[in-house]
């Protein structure tokens, strides 16, 4: 870890991962997800700020079934053992080893409850493209996927049109995530299935998001917004949309 001047080692790891509850064989996914986080692109620093962001981990592909991953129902929620604790090993770690924690460089004013564990997986039926193909692997290849971010907010929509049910989810990213920064979309079996049906793509999803995400000027100075820091252009806004 760069930013932290810190080194991971595998003994590191595997001491967090036995106090966290692992089985050896979810040791593949902790190290894929070391070395996400270790890589200059996730801006690790940015972890000790203000607004308690946390690391969410997504693991793709065959391993998900093969480690009994629990990518359905609950999905938050507890009650998987490699779900919870591959979550739990790396906030250990984070905790003991590059000094994440309220009486060292944790600034986080509110907190986090994802900072015990946020660990979850990516349905490995979804008629979609996951992570993993989008990132360029094969369908068949696992990976593991790190986003930070800060809390859950739900929306829901009494449409079962396409764009009757993004509606209040482009509402809620306009309102709550008007900076540059990136959002992740999760999306019920259900409303996947719906959606698919009619043609809507991941692709499409995403450039609807994107192209209806706008406020006026007039509504962010109501809202105390402008000159902050998403009310300025930014080159290559689009790219962070994907």
């Amino acid at each position: 870890m760069a930013e932290r001047a810190s080194v991971i080692t595998a003994e590191k790891l595997a001491i967090n991962a036995v106090m966290a509850g692992c089985l050896p064989e979810y040791m593949p996914v902790l190290v894929a997800t070391v070395e996400a986080l270790a890589d200059p692109a996730f801006k690790f620093s940015h972890l000790a700020s203000l607004g308690s962001p946390w690391p969410l981990v997504i693991v793709s592909g065959p391993i998900v079934r093969t480690l009994g991953m629990n990518y359905g129902m609950y999905l938050f929620g507890s009650g998987n053992r490699a779900n919870a604790t591959i979550g739990r090993a790396l906030s250990l770690l984070l905790w003991n080893c590059c000094e994440l924690r309220p009486d060292a460089i944790q600034r986080g004013q509110l907190g986090n409850p994802h900072r015990y564990s946020c660990c979850i997986a990516e349905n490995p039926d979804t008629a979609w493209e996951g992570l993993n193909e989008r990132e360029g692997f094969e369908r068949t290849t696992s990976t593991v996927t790190v986003a930070s971010g800060y809390h859950l907010c739900m929306t829901r929509s009494a449409s079962s049109s396409p764009r009757g049910i993004l509606a209040p989810l482009v509402n809620a990213i306009s309102h709550h995530e008007f900076e540059p920064s990136c959002v992740v979309v999760m999306m019920p079996p259900n409303l996947e299935e719906l959606l698919a049906n009619q043609g809507w793509t991941k692709r499409r999803i995403r450039d609807y998001i994107f192209e209806h995400r706008r406020r006026s000027v007039k509504d962010l100075k109501e809202d105390a917004q402008w000159g902050r820091r998403g009310s300025r252009f930014v080159d290559g806004l689009k790219d962070l949309a994907y």
